[in-house]
């Protein structure tokens, strides 16, 4: 079972962004579900050992349970009734579904039933919409004052209308951090200042990391008199994991962690990324250089991913128009045929020029082989044989004559036309 278990620590090597939900879990409980599947003993002897040790730590985890306090929560409780923030909305991110559940019923035990909003991977996007749109309501007019999430809340959602966020468990991942920062911190804030708490037991050596990383965020934040800090962090940590740290700290080496992490984070550093995306992105930047070629690139890639079902939209419709009839499945792979009793001879004329090969397999979709079927597109010879032969027929019948099955062809025929002018030669 160890030899096949392959999963990664989804929390660790992805962002909010590229965490993709499992039904309705997130994929990182799924992930982890299979990794708690492993054991660390390579033998029966061993496996005894740290069964007697998983037991240990079930009752340890037990009596702290039975023993009703949560010392986090507590903290957490006395920022809820702070007088400073008894009449603001708080965002609090938590890494694990389990805790989301756990906070809820402990807001809604502390008497803030019907006020707490929340989001997690395993909701429908339509329905994060809607708790979003609860946590934005003024709580006058029964909107929501507490939204509690998982970092699915730190995937593209606007939270700017909110200024104070706590992390109840602070992630190991620096872009993670940077995600959640993010929430608050980048555009449309107008509160000044943001604030952001990270609940940290300083005590613990996990605590101790922590508590570096952030000391350091925050003094660099306040040299540069600017929240820009936030920005960066995943970045100025890119292929470096604080569970690095975590584990020289686990090991004993908490001072060398510390030491280490101040090194890698500093005002200078935090400078010279910055100075060096204002030279990609300001307006003399590479990057807004490159804009209009980028933005022609995009416009061309959607019509590109258009252009199959215009082009067979068009073909389905007039066809009959010219006589021909498709055989096959236009879906996939399909042939011209004369219908019964008409002449379709110019296109099938034009057909006869292609190799045998090619001729009994036309398709709307850029095949692989180029070789084995005829590719349908506008600038594609036989094509523009058809359009040329649709075109005649519409123009002999006058406007006046059209019915309305063929009439939308005129339509369909403007935007192929446009289609054409970026297309040909292709």
């Amino acid at each position: 079972m160890q030899r096949r278990i392959r999963e990664e620590d989804v929390l660790e090597s992805t962002t909010a962004d590229d965490e993709a939900p499992q039904g309705d879990r997130e994929e990182n409980e799924v992930a982890e579900e299979k990794l708690l599947e492993g054991v660390v003993a390579a033998s029966l002897i061993d496996l005894q050992t740290e069964l007697e040790q998983v037991k240990g730590l079930r009752n340890l985890a037990q009596r702290i349970y039975d023993a009703g306090t949560e010392s986090k929560f507590e903290r957490l409780r006395e920022v809820l009734i702070d007088p400073r923030f008894s009449r603001e909305k708080l965002i609090i991110f938590t890494e694990h579904r389990d805790t989301l559940d756990f906070l809820i019923r402990r807001l809604d035990g502390m008497g803030y039933t019907g006020q707490v909003a929340q989001i997690h991977g395993g909701m429908h996007y339509m329905e994060r919409d809607e708790q979003v749109e609860k946590f934005r309501k003024p709580a006058g007019k029964g909107g929501a004052r507490f939204l509690v999430c998982t970092d699915a809340a730190s995937e593209g959602i606007n939270l700017q209308f909110c200024w104070i966020m706590i992390n109840y468990d602070v992630p190991w991942n620096p872009a993670r951090l940077e995600q959640r920062m993010g929430r608050i911190h980048r555009y449309g804030q107008k509160h000044d200042p943001v604030i952001s708490l990270n609940l940290v037991a300083p005590k613990t050596r996990e605590g101790r990391v922590l508590q570096t990383l952030l000391d350091k965020l925050e003094r660099i934040r306040k040299e540069l008199r600017s929240d820009k800090v936030f920005d960066v962090i995943g970045r100025l940590f890119e292929g470096v994991s604080i569970k690095q740290y975590m584990e020289m700290a686990v090991e004993g080496r908490t001072d060398e962690a510390a030491s280490d992490l101040n090194g890698r984070l500093t005002k200078e550093q935090v400078e010279a990324l910055l100075a060096r995306e204002r030279t990609l992105y300001d307006s003399g930047g590479d990057v807004a250089r490159e804009l209009p070629r980028l933005r022609d690139d995009l416009d061309r890639e959607t019509y590109r991913r258009l252009l199959p079902g215009y082009v067979r939209q068009y073909v389905e419709r007039a066809a009959p128009l010219v006589g021909i009839e498709l055989i096959g499945d236009p879906g996939k792979c399909f042939g011209f045929r004369s219908a019964k009793g008409t002449t379709a001879d110019p296109i099938l004329h034009v057909l006869d020029t292609y190799p045998a090969r090619q001729r009994g397999c036309l398709t709307f979709l850029r095949p692989e082989d180029r070789d084995a079927s005829i590719w349908i597109y506008p600038g594609e010879p036989l094509f523009e044989a058809f359009r040329s032969l649709v075109g005649e027929r519409l123009a002999s019948q006058g406007l006046r004559g059209l019915s309305s099955s063929t009439r939308p062809l005129r339509s369909l025929g403007g935007c192929l036309e446009r289609f054409t002018r970026l297309f040909v030669g292709i």
